[in-house]
């Protein structure tokens, strides 16, 4: 079964060869890595040929999660070496700006393929894998099986969708979780789904989710507002994550709630950066005064109605400033996004029906009164309304919204104890 696994890979990647060839040539930025991707790391990439940790993280959100467990680790095992790979470039721009000095290597995770993740591991040379969410890469989890290195999902979490996927192939996955050691579950549904597929019962732990403990409130960031041009009085609306189709419904909505409150600001964030031009050009065609946060010195700028947010790492700040916050890639059927981060700042959420990626994180939010979910466009700008003019209902939400991200705190701690008996043999490993 891993033979044809492997020769699928292998096609795949064949297959979807000019395709890549194409996107290169459009962005310069998509070549980046390929070489990595495909086993062949740098020389500085653990050039001593040490025993460390390697640590994968998709993208931003999990380099985020990284950033804290890999520091929490340190603290324990000051001497601990870690090599971190991750999927994305954004994830490795976040990366290279925020884990300088924290870790050993940055490199793209390797594809699939056997002879990629032999080179990988060759280079890497790791006592321990740990993957933030969930990661179940057949290749990689037999190779160290076999090289006896334990692999770990922390944080991790399978969808009802994502289960669906993986139910088709039940009896391969079978296998392939053999080589898994320890799978530490944000919550009981994951973890039964997790077993449902062939997860030993005894080596998945449910510790909840490290989202709770990533986030500290903060008053806000005065210097990022001022650059921002954002008056202390302003009233600030925030579309966090969006995704194609909903910044029309935002935009819609927004003009209908500014009816009533006329001089407020919309933020427009959209979650990928190749679509920064895309929602320029939207915002162009309908006739919206905008600027771009990238062309913002400090100085006063004209007036202006929304600010496209076409930078990296500044969402989560301004978060604390927002008054109405909508948070996409949930008013169409993408999963979500996380909604944590400006319920820790004490905003009331706003997310539309299709929340598969953080249903439970949701629902606790709905069920607490710290979100409005709503079905689509109309019902978008009756809350965005709502929330604008309702004092006491925004106050109200805000508080239920802290409280269940302070009530919900701990994961980390749990997941730290349970990764001490690898840390332990990551110490031997190095003697």
């Amino acid at each position: 079964m891993f033979l044809l696994y492997d020769l699928a890979v292998h096609l795949a990647v064949l297959f979807s060869l000019p395709y890549a060839l194409v996107r290169a040539y459009r962005e310069p930025r998509y070549r980046e890595g390929w070489r990595e991707r495909f086993g062949l790391l740098p020389k500085t990439a653990n050039p001593l040929r040490l025993a460390g940790v390697w640590v994968q993280a998709v993208s931003v959100g999990e380099v985020m999660l990284a950033r804290v467990v890999i520091a929490a680790l340190h603290e324990r095992r000051p001497d601990l070496r870690c090599n971190l790979t991750t999927t994305t470039a954004t994830g490795r721009d976040l990366a290279r700006r925020n884990l300088q000095g924290r870790i050993d290597s940055l490199c793209y995770f390797p594809l699939d393929l056997s002879h990629t993740v032999r080179r990988t591991c060759d280079r890497l040379q790791p006592a321990l894998f740990v993957a933030l969410e969930t990661e179940i890469w057949p290749n990689l989890l037999r190779l160290l099986g076999r090289r006896a290195v334990p692999a770990v999902i922390v944080n991790g979490r399978i969808s009802p969708a994502a289960f669906r996927r993986y139910r088709r192939a039940r009896f391969f996955f079978r296998r392939v979780l053999r080589n898994l050691d320890l799978a530490l579950m944000q919550t009981e549904g994951d973890a039964e789904r997790l077993i449902a597929l062939g997860m030993d019962t005894g080596r998945v732990k449910v510790t909840g989710n490290l989202k709770f403990d990533l986030l500290t409130p903060e008053a806000g960031d005065p210097h990022l507002e001022q650059a921002l041009g954002i008056q202390t009085d302003e009233l600030v609306f925030i579309a966090g994550s969006t995704m194609p189709a909903e910044e029309e419904m935002v935009l819609t909505a927004f003009e209908a709630a500014v009816a009533q409150r006329p001089g407020a600001l919309l933020i427009l964030a959209p979650r990928h950066p190749e679509r920064w031009e895309e929602v320029a050009g939207l915002l162009t065609r309908r006739g919206v005064p905008f600027v771009r946060r990238s062309a913002l010195t400090g100085e006063p700028f004209a007036a202006r109605r929304v600010l496209l947010l076409d930078t990296l790492g500044e969402l989560s700040r301004l978060y604390a400033r927002g008054r109405v916050i909508f948070v996409g890639g949930s008013l169409v059927p993408r999963g979500g996004h996380n909604v944590l981060e400006p319920a820790a700042h004490g905003r009331p959420v706003i997310f539309g029906p299709h929340m598969d990626n953080f249903r439970e994180v949701a629902e606790r939010l709905l069920a607490g009164g710290g979100a409005v979910q709503v079905e689509d466009g109309t019902a978008l700008a009756a809350a965005f309304r709502r929330m604008a003019t309702d004092d006491s209902f925004f106050r109200r939400s805000g508080d239920a919204a802290r409280q269940v991200v302070e009530s919900n705190r701990g994961a980390l701690e749990r997941t730290l104890a349970h990764l001490e008996p690898f840390l332990r043999r990551f110490a031997a490993a190095n003697c």
